[in-house]
């Protein structure tokens, strides 16, 4: 079972209640619904492998390093709070010309 779980940084991010505005975290991405019903996360993970089939991150033009923080808080709690999570594939791709939105890693900002 795999899911696609991104980080817009979007007012109305379904995360928002969990998360300190629009910016999502990714074990929040896969756990939380606006309306508290079970996650494709909470359904499957148990009974079948899962995986995080695509993921990226937006940065945070108000705080740089904040791209870089949300993959390390990522690798710090996947084991502890989607700990069923098998596997993950991060979209390094730039569709600035197309869409306005860079998920490349190399535009992380780590301090």
């Amino acid at each position: 079972m795999g899911i696609s779980a991104y980080n817009w940084n979007k007012s109305g991010a379904w995360c928002s209640p969990y998360d300190s505005g629009p910016w999502c975290e990714l074990p929040h991405l896969l756990t939380h619904d606006l309306v508290n019903a079970p996650t494709i996360y909470d359904v499957y993970s148990e009974r079948k492998p899962f995986m995080v089939a695509e993921t990226g991150s937006v940065e945070d033009t108000t705080s740089p390093e904040r791209k870089g923080q949300w993959l390390q808080n990522a690798d710090a709690r996947i084991p502890t709070e989607v700990a069923n999570v098998r596997a993950l594939t991060y979209f390094d791709v730039d569709l600035t010309a197309t869409e306005s939105t860079n998920w490349r890693l190399d535009t992380l900002v780590y301090f």
